[in-house]
């Protein structure tokens, strides 16, 4: 499928309490970590998959470029993962 994830510009992660993933937030105290992930996302810029209609906790992305527009302008090379300029002079390799 097509995702940011496959771009490098989403990804999923959850919050550790001694060591431990904590996937649920039933527990007040879940929910006050997953909402503190959320604030640090959205404050780094990132939208974070708690904000929708549907959920998705650990989903975060930062979609500072829309590659739909970048496979249509051919200027996304998904073998290498590199972002090639307009004019071709500058590539960019996602980590």
């Amino acid at each position: 499928g097509q995702s940011n994830h496959n771009y490098g510009l989403a990804f999923d992660a959850v919050p550790l309490r001694n060591g431990e993933c904590v996937w649920g937030d039933k527990e007040p105290q879940d929910a006050e970590l997953w909402e503190e992930y959320g604030r640090i996302v959205r404050e780094c810029g990132g939208k974070w998959g708690g904000d929708w209609q549907w959920p998705d906790k650990p989903h975060c992305e930062f979609p500072l470029v829309n590659w739909r527009k970048l496979i249509v302008r051919g200027n996304y090379d998904p073998g290498t993962r590199t972002l090639i300029s307009l004019d071709g002079t500058n590539r960019s390799q996602l980590v």
